[in-house]
């Protein structure tokens, strides 16, 4: 029978809605919840369309990347090494003749100029014999000079002139040589440089050959260094250099060798420079850093923490394209400071995320906010 619910009450609704639930099986009870939400997810679409609630999920879902703008200028950048000092000469100077030690006029470890003298050793009658040589050699001269006024009246032959010419020539040879053995008891330096050794004393016999003195040349100072086979070939003669010594201070030179050819097993190049060091202040064998400059080249200049690696161990940094999705950018760093980088591969003006990068994959959506602006990491 039809039922006309024009007539019927909330209250009769209400017990007929409740017996009508009643008289249902499970089944039928879990059907018809279902199409009440099927109803109700429908009639929901219509108020807030699924687009919008999508476009809005998506919006929410985007992740905020803090980025600075890359600015590329021309930079010289420095290859630095570690390296040690070294004597520009080095002269262990020894005794010409036998004798004596009879003084050491400047001490161990002075400053001497080229043709100071080091070391005297006793005459031992090297005087006098200088004496009886320059008398005799008197002797012959005035006898040859004699003869050769009687060769000039044809009163003596050729051959007795000769005799007496060999004569007077042989006391100069040995006039020369008394000097020269006079000489030799008086040790000079033979360049200018540092007394670095003496290992004999006053009163001490010396042989001919004995070591009485090592002598060094600290200025200009030379600087010894080994690069890599990557390094080496950005190097030529003629580059400037500076040296930090261990007190700090800073000095100029040149860089004046680069080898092509690899030390040992190292697979290291050596390379040498030379400083001014006037004052000798920096020792000989002193660990020193060394930084060549090198040819100027388009850089930019980033932030260690920018630094990231792709998903095959490249290094790089990331950015933010023009339509606001996050690309991966291989770099080469050219120079490194104490704080920063200088590295290639990075265009002008590009976005580089500062914050982020390692949350982020290429492709991906991103929005980016200022550095100076500041952001929390995702």
């Amino acid at each position: 029978m039809m039922v006309d619910f024009k007539y019927v009450n909330s209250e009769q609704y209400k017990e007929n809605a409740v017996s009508f639930w009643k008289k249902r099986n499970v089944a039928q009870k879990l059907a018809l919840m279902i199409i009440a939400f099927v109803f109700l997810w429908i009639f929901s679409g219509v108020i807030v369309p699924h687009h919008e609630k999508k476009a809005k999920q998506t919006q929410d879902a985007i992740k905020i990347v803090s980025v600075e703008t890359i600015e590329t200028v021309m930079h010289a950048p420095k290859l630095n090494v570690t390296g040690r000092t070294e004597a520009q000469k080095r002269v262990d100077i020894v005794a010409l003749t036998a004798g004596t030690v009879e003084s050491i006029p400047i001490a161990k470890g002075s400053a001497v100029k080229q043709g100071d003298i080091i070391l005297r050793l006793a005459s031992d009658g090297r005087g006098a014999a200088v004496e009886d040589a320059k008398a005799l050699l008197a002797q012959k001269n005035a006898e040859l000079e004699a003869q050769l006024k009687l060769f000039e009246n044809s009163f003596i032959s050729r051959k007795t002139i000769n005799d007496f010419k060999t004569q007077a020539a042989t006391a100069k040879t040995n006039y020369e040589r008394a000097i020269a053995e006079r000489d030799r008891a008086a040790i000079r330096a033979p360049f200018s440089g540092l007394l670095n050794d003496i290992p004999v004393d006053v009163s001490q016999s010396v042989r001919q050959g004995d070591k009485i003195a090592t002598l060094v040349a600290l200025n200009p100072l030379k600087i010894i260094g080994e690069v890599s086979e990557r390094a080496v070939v950005r190097l030529n003669s003629g580059q400037n250099l500076t040296v930090q010594a261990p007190s700090g201070a800073q000095y100029t030179g040149k860089l004046v060798y680069v080898s092509r050819s690899a030390v040992g097993s190292t697979r290291t190049f050596r390379i040498e420079g030379v400083v001014e060091n006037a004052d000798l202040k920096i020792p000989e064998g002193a660990s020193v850093t060394v930084s060549v400059a090198l040819s100027e080249q388009l850089a930019a200049k980033i932030k260690r923490s920018a630094l990231t690696l792709n998903d095959k161990g490249v290094m790089g940094v990331r950015i933010v394209n023009i339509d606001s999705t996050a690309q991966f950018v291989p770099v080469t760093i050219v120079d490194d400071t104490q704080d920063e980088l200088w590295v290639t591969g990075i265009e002008h003006n590009a976005k580089m995320i500062t914050v982020g990068q390692d949350f982020v994959i290429d492709g991906e959506k991103v929005r980016g906010v200022d550095t100076l602006q500041g952001v929390q990491k995702p």
